[in-house]
Formats: C-alpha cells, structure tokens, sequence
C-alpha cells in the first residue's frame, strides 16, 4: 500500500511500482480506503496499467472525477448562502485540498465540512433549508479548536484564505494551519486511513516559499512533535520530501513503535472498521453487545496517545492506552448515575397502575 501510494501526488512520479500479482490483492484495500484514484496516477504510464486491476482502478479515477465536478457548483452554492445570512464558513479537507492535487479527481470528496464560530451550528441550518436547494450534506462537527489545541480560533479565521472556485471565493484554512489540521486529524483518529497521509504529504510540498513554520508548529511542544512525527510518517512511507524543513531530523528518527501502528491500521481501510464508540449507557441496555462495546474503547497505541495528550516517543505504548481506557470510564458513570437516575425518577412519579 505505501509503496504504490509513495510520490503518487506529483505529477510525476520515479517510485517503483508493485508486480501485477499485488496489484490485484491490494485492489480491495485501495478502493475501499479512498486511493484508488492516486493509485492509477501512479502506474498511468507503465506496463500495470493493461492489467484488470488497473481498469477497476482507472474507473475509480473516473467517477472521482465526475463527482468531484460535480460536487464544485454545491460548495459555491452553499457559500453563496451562508454569506447571504452573513455567515462566513471555512470549508475543511474535502476540496480545500483535493484542490492541491495535480487534479481534483485524485481525492475523493464526502460530507462538505465547514467550520462556523460556535453558536452559528442553528443559522446554518436555517439558511441552507432554501426551497429549490439542496439537501446539502454538509457536516458541522468538526472539531477544529480542539485539533488546533493552544491557537485562537478568531486568529486561525483572521489568517485563512479565499481561493477560486467557480464565480465566487471559497474560504479555507491557511497553508500553515492546515498542515497542522491533517497532521493532528490523521493522528486523533489512529492513522487508519492513508488517504489522509496523503493529504499530508501534498499539502507539505505545496507550501508557499514564505511558509511559517514556527505558526504551523505552535507552541505546544508536544503538539509540535505530533505534527513533525506525521510529516515523519509521510516521509518515511510516503516519500514525501522534508529536506530544508525543521523536521527533517525528526522525520527519520520515529519512534519504533510508530511506523507497524500505522500499517496495521491500514489493514482495516473501512470507515465502519473504526466506529466511534458508542455510549456505554446505551451498551448497558443491550447485555449482548457487552462483549464489543468494551473492546471497541481498547484503542490503538496511536489514537490513545493522542486522545490523552501524551508524548510520541521510545516508551511504550501501554500505559496511555490504560489511561485512555480509564479517562473513558471516568467520563462514562456520571451518564450512568444520570441515566439511572432518571430511570428511577420516572417509575417514582409513573401512575400506580403501570407499576403493578
């Protein structure tokens, strides 16, 4: 997966490509993670590309492509509305990077995601709901102050950008704060999808020459080496190019445990493969998810890291994946008391006939 994926969002690529026989047996992990389409960039100009995968691949070129055009005139359509209730988003991923791409068509677009300051969520909802429009399938949850821990969010909007699309500007993070979203995202979420590393690695190379470092870093330490630990990995199982940048030295010492986290995750490239846990209130009433429930919160030694803030480095994995374990059932048994208590409050007050 990596090496066929390595380089494979520049125009032109030198990586060697895989034999024929792995081609085929990585076609189900390629389609089903979202880097087909950078997958057939790749082998476009060698003999691969007459072989039956290749076609499934190229296909899935082609309908990226076409819905990338026309998911476009959308994205403008919904800006155009929320400006007119004085509502100014900032689109995340998606196009805002497919956009760097040599084409468009080599990401994949879902969910438009937006980000809107907090209390706007009911405005938006209200604007989009135009009689002859949409339905727009726009997602509002991003956590965009929490990725970007430690930086003012009225600051990151000050500092986004306006690019073309269409007649009309699109608003989208700055080169510098975007970096450090896909870094942090791809971590928060275990490094399961390689498509996000990608984004990584383009959005690495197609800084600006006057491109902050010391902005995209911040000045949380640990957070700095989370993003420089991210370039790293894009550097080492991508190929993505870190020469002249700070974390160069970083990019080739990672930690050992790092790089196998990483592609074990991307041994499980379906998004129903890595659920957000469900409450464990709502597991309670169902004895016989039990069992799934409490193992779907043992998580990776990537995403418990993060998910506790500690540190990318030599120690091992184990303890933050204790403590992340422990953080959730501390954050589980107020919901319970709560739901119990409720439970309670209502056979308490309930009419004496539907106790009997």
């Amino acid at each position: 997966m990596a090496r066929i994926l390595a380089g494979s969002w520049r125009s032109a690529t030198t990586h060697r490509v895989p034999g024929s026989d792995e081609l085929t047996n990585l076609l189900p992990y390629l389609l089903a993670s979202g880097t087909a389409p950078l997958a057939w960039w790749h082998i476009r100009h060698t003999p691969l590309r007459h072989t039956p995968a290749a076609q499934e691949l190229q296909d899935a070129y082609r309908e990226t492509s076409a819905f990338g055009l026309a998911r476009e005139p959308t994205i403008e359509t919904i800006f155009v509305l929320l400006r007119g209730a004085g509502i100014e988003p900032i689109l995340l991923k998606g196009w805002a990077i497919a956009r760097l791409y040599p084409e468009p068509g080599l990401r994949p677009l879902g969910d438009i995601d937006l980000y809107v300051a907090p209390g706007e969520e009911y405005r938006v909802e209200a604007a989009l709901q135009t009689p002859g429009r949409g339905p727009f399938e726009v997602d509002l949850t991003h956590d965009l102050s929490g990725l970007l821990q430690g930086r003012s969010m009225t600051e990151v909007a000050a500092r986004s950008e306006l690019v073309p699309l269409g007649t009309s500007e699109i608003r989208v993070l700055n080169a510098e704060d975007q970096l450090a979203y896909l870094c942090i995202h791809f971590l928060k979420h275990g490094g399961w999808r390689p498509l996000w590393l990608c984004d990584v690695a383009i959005a690495l190379e197609s800084r600006p020459s006057d491109f902050d470092w010391d902005l995209c870093l911040g000045g949380d330490r640990t957070r700095a080496d989370w993003i420089a630990c991210t370039i790293g990995l894009a550097h080492v199982l991508l190929g993505a190019d870190v020469r002249g940048t700070p974390v160069a030295n970083r990019a080739e010492r990672l930690p050992f445990w790092l790089v196998p986290a990483v592609l074990k995750a991307w041994e499980r490239p379906r998004a129903f493969d890595h659920p957000v846990p469900e409450l464990m209130v709502e597991s309670l009433r169902h004895p016989q998810q039990w069992p799934a429930a409490l193992k779907s919160r043992w998580m990776s030694p990537l995403e418990s890291t993060v998910r506790v803030g500690g540190s990318i480095n030599r120690v091992p994995r184990l303890p933050y994946q204790v403590a992340n374990y422990a953080l959730q059932l501390a954050q589980f048994l107020p919901r319970l008391v709560h739901v119990f208590g409720q439970s309670s409050g209502q056979r308490d007050t309930a009419p004496r006939e539907s106790r009997l």
